[in-house]
């Protein structure tokens, strides 16, 4: 595959998030610290609400900083997920590795429903991140197991 094909083929799985990707951050503002005091945070994810998730691997925790700042815990016994995204159902995708699988959170019930466990009836692993593309096709890596799902 050729770069300009991929590209092409990111542009059009990315939507808005179209190449050059280096001109555009060069005009983003300066970051600016939300909120401190956590041992590992991993996986942001807003929802369209403008809601920001994020986990605390090691406190196990999901977190929630809505659109005025204010800091919630979302989620508490997260199993370590890690690799958060919203999906076009307003769902919370989430890589649970501490279960091994990887599951959508409810985010008004917070009910979680497995989605992925096992693939060929074997494990996958322990999921680490993911992505979700356009047509709602939900791709996670698993290092421990050096795999792509």
């Amino acid at each position: 595959m050729t770069d300009l094909s991929r590209r092409e083929l990111l542009a059009s799985s990315l939507g808005a998030l179209a190449f050059p990707l280096a001109s555009r951050c060069a005009e983003a503002p300066e970051p600016a610290k939300l909120h401190t005091g956590f041992k590992f945070t991993e996986g942001p994810a807003a929802d369209l609400r403008g809601n920001l998730y994020f986990t605390d691997i090691p406190n196990n925790r999901i977190h929630k900083s809505d659109a005025d700042g204010k800091l919630s815990t979302f989620f508490e016994d997260s199993k370590a997920c890690n690799g958060l995204m919203i999906d076009s159902r307003g769902r919370m995708v989430a890589c649970q590795g501490g279960e091994k699988r990887v599951v959508a959170i409810d985010l008004a019930s917070k009910a979680v429903d497995v989605l992925a466990d096992r693939c060929d009836g074997k494990p996958v692993g322990t999921p680490n991140d993911l992505v979700i593309d356009q047509t709602g096709g939900t791709y996670f890596t698993a290092p421990d197991i050096g795999s792509v799902f």
